[in-house]
């Protein structure tokens, strides 16, 4: 969906946003993003996204703008062989009579997730161990607000289940584009990702 496809949704709900059409509207617009994909980067930063702002430009609109930069993924995107790697959580120090957030760095944990075509994985972890099992495809409300195809790796590392999604924000020019997110489904609190 271009920019314009996205206005032009948006347009039914006239010249009041918060009306009684919102909720169908608004679910509406968020269905087409994810079965299309959208060809542009939705930014703060960009006058699209003041167009938006008159509209109520809330989670139920950014969200799914955010998340899904250009085609849906497809399940075969998924498969084969990842380097993983971790954010650091962030931490906190003081400075004079302030508190200071130093943000999160990427780690490099070392770690392999393989994920086949027959609904086995293999992930390696850091620490040596080797966690194996199944993979099932992902439903519509565990993607949440991402489109394409997602998995979910049963029983992996911590025991817990882990959603596979493509990584579809803008990466720094430097590195690869081809990136997926693995994160703890129930919180999405615990995440690695994994490139090629």
């Amino acid at each position: 969906m271009s920019e314009q496809d996205v206005l032009g949704v948006l347009n039914q709900l006239g010249n009041n946003p918060w009306g009684p059409n919102r909720a169908q509207v608004i679910n509406d617009l968020a269905g087409q993003v994810k079965a299309r994909g959208v060809s542009f980067r939705y930014s703060q930063s960009t006058p699209f996204y003041q167009q938006v702002a008159k509209y109520g430009a809330t989670s139920e609109i950014g969200f799914p703008l955010g998340d899904n930069f250009g085609p849906p993924p497809s399940r075969g995107s998924l498969l084969g062989a990842w380097r993983m790697e971790i954010n650091a959580p962030a931490t906190y120090f003081t400075k004079g009579n302030e508190v200071w957030r130093r943000n999160a760095t990427v780690q490099k944990t070392g770690g392999t997730l393989t994920i086949n075509a027959d609904s086995s994985y293999s992930w390696s972890l850091s620490t040596g161990q080797v966690v194996q099992g199944r993979w099932r495809n992902a439903t519509d409300a565990e993607m949440k607000t991402a489109g394409g195809e997602g998995l979910v790796l049963q029983r992996g590392r911590g025991g817990q289940d882990w959603i596979v999604t493509k990584y579809r924000l803008e990466s720094p020019p430097n590195m690869s584009a081809n990136w997926i997110t693995v994160a703890e489904i129930t919180s999405r609190q615990e995440r690695e990702f994994g490139n090629r």
